[in-house]
């Protein structure tokens, strides 16, 4: 538990804080004020590299002006300062000693009600996290970084103006719950302390790489454009001769790939088949392959299971100077490389 002397020092950091979020987000809707900040509970949260961090959880009181341009704000009940009031929970992960923080601050934006910043970034390779906010890898708290999450969506426990409608029904302005918030896993951390510092200092993060398109208009495994849009075109990421997608951040797993990743699901009417991407492995050699395959089997790639580790490590080292891949990510693809035996060769 935190001192009293520490407590008052992070509830005058969360102010700056909560400040800082709204006085930013809520800019481009006119004045909006936080009032009050509740703490309800504080916690240890852990030891890292940037030293321990605590969590903090509790509610935010704003207000808003009622001439804010969100539909049906104007008739909610206003408060004796003639202002509109909403209610958010909040939680906070941040250094217990503000100083060694990296001074940047991360706003999660729920998805559902579910925090994704950790699981974006604290996830492992072949350990996703849930979308809560366990520590996991620590990667955002090993780089100093403080998470704020501020729920926004109805049903979330955030407290929305309601108004009376013509017809006696209650409703709720839910246009607030925007003003409140207004925001590959290796890939993701590497730009994310790119941003970091383009923000702090002013570096430019390494050139965006983006994926070539065209049109694919007779692709079966392509859900088309809807018959009323005759104009409308869809396009899709040009593949190459295995059906992997070009252009991008390309990992070590589409460099050297051992098989087809993001394939179209079939039926397209299935909606929980086709959101779903298929990954369609390599045969281990050309005797083993179907007849319709014209991919490359794994022999006819890698030599080796050395082999096959030696190309994923040059992969994973070159994104590491290009910018896109931390030191401390390759590892983990290093081992899960390793984990691959080839059928063929030395092993």
């Amino acid at each position: 538990m935190l001192s009293p002397c520490a407590f008052k020092a992070f509830r005058t950091t969360l102010a700056r804080f909560f400040v800082a979020i709204f006085g930013l987000l809520m800019s481009a809707l006119g004045q909006a004020n936080i009032v009050e900040i509740k703490v309800s509970k504080t916690s240890p949260y852990g030891q890292f590299k940037a030293g321990s961090f605590v969590r903090i959880e509790g509610e935010l009181k704003g207000e808003l002006a009622p001439n804010e341009p969100i539909p049906g704000l104007d008739k909610a009940a206003k408060n004796a300062r003639g202002r509109i009031e909403y209610v958010a929970p909040f939680v906070v992960i941040m250094p217990t000693q503000e100083a060694k923080g990296n001074g940047a601050l991360l706003i999660d934006v729920p998805n559902r009600g579910r925090p994704i910043s950790h699981f974006l970034y604290n996830s492992g390779r072949e350990n996703f996290l849930p979308l809560e906010l366990d520590p996991r890898t620590g990667f955002l708290q090993h780089q100093g970084f403080t998470v704020a999450t501020v729920q926004w969506e109805l049903g979330q426990g955030i407290k929305l103006p309601t108004f009376v409608d013509e017809a006696g029904v209650t409703r709720f302005v839910e246009g607030v719950g925007l003003a409140v918030i207004r925001d590959f896993f290796p890939v993701l951390r590497a730009s994310l302390l790119h941003l970091d510092r383009w923000v702090a200092t002013g570096k430019a993060p390494p050139p965006s790489r983006l994926m070539p398109l065209e049109p694919q208009p007779g692709e079966v495994t392509l859900l088309q454009a809807p018959m009323h849009l005759p104009g409308a075109i869809v396009q899709v990421p040009l593949r190459d001769a295995d059906g992997n997608s070009l252009g991008g951040v390309r990992l070590p797993d589409l460099v050297v790939p051992l098989g087809t990743h993001g394939a179209q699901n079939l039926p397209l009417s299935d909606r929980a088949c086709n959101l779903n991407a298929a990954y369609i492995p390599f045969a281990p050699d050309s005797t083993a392959r179907l007849a319709s395959d014209t991919r490359p089997s794994l022999a006819e790639r890698y030599s080796s299971s050395a082999d096959y580790l030696k190309k994923v490590r040059a992969a994973g080292q070159k994104l590491i100077r290009d910018g896109f891949l931390l030191e401390e990510d390759l590892p983990a693809i290093i081992e899960a490389a390793n984990k691959v035996r080839m059928e063929h060769g030395a092993k």
